[in-house]
């Protein structure tokens, strides 16, 4: 079945704004946008072959739609409870969609007569599945066994837009109303393959969902530093170690950390304190040079534009469509901070501090904690390169 087409002409206007933001940040495959998909139909190709697109929708031009970030690490499985209670048609919740990864959406009934249904889209409008029609073409796949049950597949990480709603709300363009009574349960299994190696960090297991954080260093931030393999991996670990005893890697989504002197604040929300640790990497961002990290970004990820790496960043944060677009029209420390929330740049900036503060000398922050991870992988200075000798052991199998 295909469903009927709302509010087309807006949905296309507000692509056309977004991909003129984009223009120009082609330099790494990670940062592709949907307007370098390629042309509707491949060279070569009879029309017969190519298969139907999903239909273009945007729920939340549409109808009353309430946003909310949901995701984390990488080869992980995250998950909300909800219901429709209030004024809400649609409940949209922006995540991410590995490389490397099979994921599984999937919204089960938990109240409510009803029939769930997933619209799935990327940050800028493009839908890759229209509750009916799946994209397949590089670099997504993505298959159904149902309209609330989706298998995606990709080539590059990307963030995404899950929408739900009900079959019978989108099939009216939404002048039906979902019940009031419905509720459900939303699951994102992150699927990277194969048994996923045990986080064991100075004899400690580290649990969920730290260990996911550090797949994710090992994966996406190994392979940014500079420098020999030994080199990265040595880099790789010191930083991991001082965000796990800082606790970080507890957090649902560390990228998205900012902390005004211990007060966590708003994804754009400045800080004119002297402490702003920032990012999964806890480094703090106040006084940072915006001209020498857009240079460092450029050289980590081959080129790619601030804007790109800006863009990226807010993507794997977590943050809805405005606020990534938000994030790349930043200014200032505000713009320094978000592009130290790059986990790349933020790991190759704070390694520095960790080893001249913490190895090269002895700085109080860095051990002696009687309670918390800081207890577990930092009690004292023997303990504390315990835990890094195990993070860069860990680190060493994750990568090629």
């Amino acid at each position: 079945m295909r469903w009927c087409l709302f509010l087309t002409c807006v949905w296309l206007v507000a692509c056309s704004q977004e991909d003129g933001l984009n223009a120009g940040i082609d330099a790494d495959a990670e940062f592709a946008d949907a307007s370098d998909a390629g042309a509707d139909e491949d060279a070569g190709v009879a029309d017969a072959a190519i298969p139907d697109p999903p239909q273009v929708l945007a729920p939340c031009e549409a109808t009353v739609c309430r946003e909310s970030p949901l995701g984390g690490p990488p080869c992980s499985t995250f998950s909300q409870v909800d219901d429709f209670v209030g004024e809400f048609e649609v409940h949209a919740y922006s995540s991410m969609v590995w490389d490397g990864a099979l994921t599984n959406i999937r919204v089960t009934t938990t109240g409510g007569d009803w029939t769930p249904v997933i619209v799935l889209a990327r940050l800028n409008g493009e839908v890759l599945f229209d509750g009916d029609i799946g994209a397949v073409r590089p670099p997504f796949q993505v298959t159904a066994t149902s309209p609330a049950d989706l298998v995606v597949e990709t080539a590059q990480a990307t963030g995404i837009v899950v929408y739900i709603t009900s079959a019978a709300a989108l099939a009216s363009n939404f002048e039906t109303s979902v019940p009031v009574g419905a509720a459900y349960e939303l699951t994102i299994d992150s699927n990277c393959g194969g048994e996923r190696l045990r986080c064991v960090v100075n004899g400690r297991d580290t649990g969920e969902p730290a260990c996911g954080w550090l797949h994710y260093v090992g994966k996406r931030v190994v392979t940014r530093i500079e420098g020999t393999r030994e080199q990265r991996l040595a880099k790789a670990a010191r930083v991991a170690w001082w965000s796990l005893k800082e606790g970080l890697l507890a957090l649902d989504n560390p990228i998205a950390n900012s902390s005004c002197d211990g007060t966590m604040i708003e994804p754009l929300e400045d800080c004119a304190r002297p402490m702003w640790p920032v990012g999964l990497s806890g480094v703090n961002a106040q006084g940072a040079d915006v001209d020498e990290l857009e240079e460092l970004a450029g050289r980590l990820y081959g080129g790619a534009m601030p804007s790109g790496v800006l863009r990226t960043t807010a993507n794997e944060a977590g943050l809805a469509r405005d606020a990534a677009a938000a994030v790349m029209q930043t200014t200032g420390g505000l713009r320094a901070s978000w592009l130290l929330r790059n986990s790349a740049i933020g790991f190759v900036v704070q390694e520095r501090w960790v080893t001249r503060t913490c190895l090269d000398a002895a700085g109080a922050e860095c051990t002696g904690s009687l309670s918390g991870p800081s207890r577990m992988y930092a009690s004292d200075r023997p303990a504390s390169l315990r835990s890094i000798d195990s993070l860069q052991d860990l680190f060493d199998q994750m990568i090629d």
